[in-house]
C-alpha cells in the first residue's frame, strides 16, 4: 500500500501582530504528516474524513498561538485557516475543495481553489 501525506506548515512565531507565513525551508516551521492513502476522496465520505484530520493537524501545528487573549487567539484562527487552505489545495481534489469551500465559504482568498477536474 502506498503511503500518502501532506504537509501542513505554520510558523509559530508572529511579527508586528501579523502571522509570519512558512515556506517548506523555514526553520521555524511546524509540521504535521497527515496519512490519507486509507480514503477514497473520490466519495463525500473521504473527503470529510481527510478533511477532519487536515483540520486537528492544523490546530496542532497552530497550538503555540492559542490562547484567550483576543490578539493571539486571532493569530491562532488565521494560521490555522492558512494552514488548512494550504493542505486543502495541496491535495488538489475536487470533493475536497468543494467541502472546504461549504465550510469556509469563498473567504480563502483564491488559496483553495483547486481540482478544476
Amino acid at each position: 500500500m502506498k503511503y500518502l501525506a501532506v504537509t501542513i506548515l505554520a510558523a509559530a512565531q508572529c511579527m508586528s501582530g501579523q502571522l509570519a507565513h512558512a515556506d517548506s525551508t523555514s526553520k521555524s516551521a511546524q509540521y504535521v504528516a497527515v496519512p490519507y492513502a486509507d480514503l477514497n476522496l473520490a466519495h463525500i465520505e473521504g473527503a470529510t474524513a481527510l478533511y477532519t484530520r487536515l483540520r486537528a493537524a492544523a490546530r496542532q501545528v497552530c497550538a503555540a498561538l492559542e490562547s484567550r487573549e483576543l490578539e493571539r487567539a486571532q493569530l491562532f484562527n488565521a494560521c490555522v485557516a492558512d494552514a488548512l487552505a494550504r493542505a486543502v489545495a495541496k491535495v488538489d481534489q475536487p470533493l475536497l475543495s468543494a467541502y472546504y469551500r461549504a465550510e469556509h465559504g469563498d473567504r480563502s482568498g483564491g488559496r483553495a481553489q483547486v481540482a478544476r477536474r
